[in-house]
């Protein structure tokens, strides 16, 4: 299996699998298929085999049930973000609610109240990304961006030292490149760009191509 590349037909371990490995028991009745694509190693090594190892960046793919809403759950240390890939999920923030489709995303700073349910009529799929706040490392800032692009385009091929970053496959087919490791995938597929990597992607389908991409950005302090 490659090292910093994840096709839709490579094995991922079962999040219900990882649960029960880990604590002893299940996950929520309502997760049907979960997928921990990307994550950091001190919360994962020793339960998972199968996801990519980050820095700091955590992707998940989450695939519910219709559900009521929960009570939400808070996070002090780590900023995050949900992406709606398929259905629609009722987005709860604070004491705030929102229903969300398709192409929606919604930020969630450090020590908010948040939580989602699927209020759709099918299997939603949602995309629930972590950046963590680590001490050792300089400030961090999430970002993410959607790019939309025509069958023959290709991004610029580059490397960042100042941030860890993602690719998720929403549509479409995609040929991603990340430093000497190369894939074509469609949807599902997932790439992790560590710092000063070169990568890249193209649009190898006939159609458009649509991709996520997820940035865990150094933050400049200002000086003085």
């Amino acid at each position: 299996m490659r090292k910093n590349i994840r096709t839709p037909d490579d094995y991922i371990m079962p999040q219900q699998d990882y649960f029960e490995k880990r604590f002893g028991h299940r996950g929520p009745a309502t997760l049907e298929v979960g997928r921990l694509t990307i994550g950091p190693p001190r919360f994962y090594q020793e339960f998972h085999d199968s996801y990519i190892r980050s820095v700091g960046l955590q992707l998940f793919e989450a695939n519910y049930l219709p559900a009521e809403p929960g009570k939400g759950h808070k996070h002090d240390h780590e900023e995050q973000a949900y992406y709606v890939v398929h259905s629609r999920a009722n987005v709860k923030m604070g004491d705030c609610y929102a229903e969300v489709g398709p192409g929606g995303i919604t930020y969630i700073p450090p020590g908010t109240i948040h939580g989602y349910n699927n209020v759709g009529d099918e299997l939603l799929t949602i995309l629930d990304i972590h950046a963590f706040l680590y001490d050792d490392l300089p400030p961090t800032k999430l970002k993410l961006s959607e790019i939309a692009v025509p069958p023959g385009y290709s991004s610029e091929m580059r490397s960042d030292d100042d941030r860890e970053a993602a690719y998720y496959v929403v549509s479409g087919l995609a040929s991603v490149t990340v430093g000497d490791e190369e894939a074509t995938m469609g949807p599902r597929g997932a790439a992790y760009l560590p710092r000063g990597v070169t990568h890249g992607f193209r649009n190898a389908g006939r159609g458009l191509l649509t991709v996520v991409l997820i940035e865990n950005c150094d933050v400049k302090e200002k000086a003085g």
